[in-house]
């Protein structure tokens, strides 16, 4: 479950040299540049679609054109740009009940995350080897690309603070 928080009212943006002018909700999604709904959808609508071309034509100020996806080569010359516009804005609402916010506060200590191991107990934890022993073969599978991209985060942080 993703929350939006955060809201761009008529952007505008272009793709293949065509302009379009949309209201844009903020996702934290890495994997995606921009995921068109069905709001833009319906209102470009009817379309045809060839999944296995990889193309949508859809009507555009009286004419119809064509988008392509998965272009294998761009021509020489081009240029590609990614702008991101960021707002400050305040949430509107807070999600956390008025009744356990001063509890949260008081105990703010306890959920700060760790940065490091933990010290040192009496019966510490551990893992015994087999010397020589091989990893198992298993199947490499994909993740959705949010999950994939909370691992990968969790790795780097890891890998930073010296855990793993």
């Amino acid at each position: 479950m993703l929350s939006c928080d955060s809201h761009i009212p008529a952007a505008s943006w272009s793709v293949q040299g065509y302009s379009f002018t949309t209201d844009l909700k903020l996702l934290p999604l890495s994997s995606y540049d921009m995921i068109l709904g069905l709001d833009w959808m319906s209102h470009f609508s009817p379309m045809q679609v060839d999944w296995s071309q990889q193309w949508i034509c859809i009507p555009y100020q009286g004419q119809s054109v064509y988008l392509w996806g998965n272009m294998a080569a761009l021509p020489a010359g081009s240029v590609l740009q990614l702008s991101i516009v960021l707002e400050t804005l305040q949430p509107q609402h807070s999600s956390v009940s008025p009744v356990v916010q001063p509890l949260l506060d008081e105990f703010a200590h306890l959920f700060t995350p760790p940065l490091g191991l933990p010290l040192s107990r009496d019966c510490d934890h551990s893992i015994p080897l087999i010397a020589g022993a091989q990893p198992i073969f298993v199947r490499p599978y994909r993740y959705a690309p949010i999950l994939k991209s909370e691992i990968e985060k969790q790795v780097n942080d890891m890998l930073q603070q010296g855990i793993i």
